[in-house]
């Protein structure tokens, strides 16, 4: 990237986030006029910080999601490096227009649990969402969101700290830092990730969000926008009237297909697992493909290039309790 003045930018380097302490304008280039928008950072806020204009230099490239160009140039004299996760420290504040941003171009895989079934398979750890999970809350009879993962698979952990990284790979997770979201989109997430219960949310942004390419703002309401199409859905109403019931794998695809369009169960997997004698239909994940955010479509973006192989001929739609 070059700027206004002809000053290019050096690599992108993992310098972690800017923390805003002044109000300061977010100029496309070195010029101080040259503000599309007339876009400013505030006191408290908190970007990707993504380069300098020179070694030693006093301006900043900044990550401004939800603007254009995204890319801006900030005075390091309004604010302050600090090295870390990105977007995801105790205490920050999403950042303006950031609910909107979008993701890098790429491919992703939205995975959702059916809740009783996982709850059966881990009966003996007294997961909190499980303790509290009853036949009229939301996930008794839809999907839940598990995750959204950049792909390919391995794509883990960017400008994560080390210790952030040690803890989520020991499932230290109340230890982790708590991305920063709206009151709103918390909200929301808690009804369809019932594991925020146990952090869930803090292990999902660490290890995954953060690969995104926007903030958690960004990246939760885009998943929660993915899951809530998904929960209005033939194949989500084919689960709830099947409830207690074995259902073939086979009506599944032909139910995702009647929302989504002929052949897009070639971005579906179907996945299974065991419960003494019983087979039970323990989730789905979606290949996606293209560029995501809270306004995406999800028949527009369906990877159909996998065709993945369901685990399974038939399972159970596991009711909520031990059975």
């Amino acid at each position: 990237m070059v700027s206004g003045f002809g000053i290019p930018a050096l690599a992108q380097a993992d310098l972690g986030n800017f923390n805003v302490t002044n109000n300061c304008p977010a100029t496309k280039s070195l010029h101080p006029n040259d503000n599309p928008g007339h876009v400013t950072v505030t006191s408290g806020e908190n970007y990707t910080a993504i380069n300098l204009n020179k070694p030693g230099g006093s301006y900043v490239l900044l990550l401004i999601p939800g603007f254009h160009p995204t890319q801006r140039w900030v005075k390091l004299t309004c604010g302050k490096l600090v090295n870390g996760p990105v977007n995801g420290g105790e205490g920050q504040k999403p950042t303006g227009g950031e609910s909107s941003a979008s993701s890098k171009s790429g491919k992703f895989l939205l995975a959702a649990s059916w809740q009783p079934a996982f709850c059966e398979s881990n009966s003996g750890e007294g997961k909190k969402e499980c303790v509290t999970e009853t036949n009229d809350r939301f996930d008794a009879t839809h999907f839940t969101l598990h995750g959204l993962w950049p792909q390919p698979r391995g794509n883990y952990y960017c400008m994560v700290s080390a210790n952030d990284k040690h803890n989520d790979e020991n499932h230290n997770w109340d230890n982790l830092p708590e991305p920063a979201l709206s009151s709103q989109a918390r909200t929301e997430l808690d009804k369809i990730m019932p594991g925020t219960q146990s952090n869930l949310q803090r292990h999902e942004w660490i290890k995954h969000g953060t690969c995104f390419g926007t903030g958690p703002e960004a990246y939760f309401r885009t998943a929660e926008s993915l899951i809530g199409q998904l929960n209005n859905s033939e194949l989500q109403r084919l689960v709830a009237n099947n409830v207690g019931k074995e259902v073939g794998t086979a009506d599944l695809q032909s139910a995702f297909e009647q929302t989504f369009g002929s052949g897009s169960a070639g971005a579906l997997s179907i996945e299974c697992s065991k419960d003494g004698g019983r087979t039970l239909i323990s989730g789905i994940s979606i290949n996606l493909q293209g560029v995501l955010d809270q306004a995406t479509k999800l028949q527009s973006v369906l990877d159909l290039s996998q065709h993945p192989k369901p685990q399974c001929t038939q399972g159970v739609i596991d009711p909520v309790g031990a059975n």
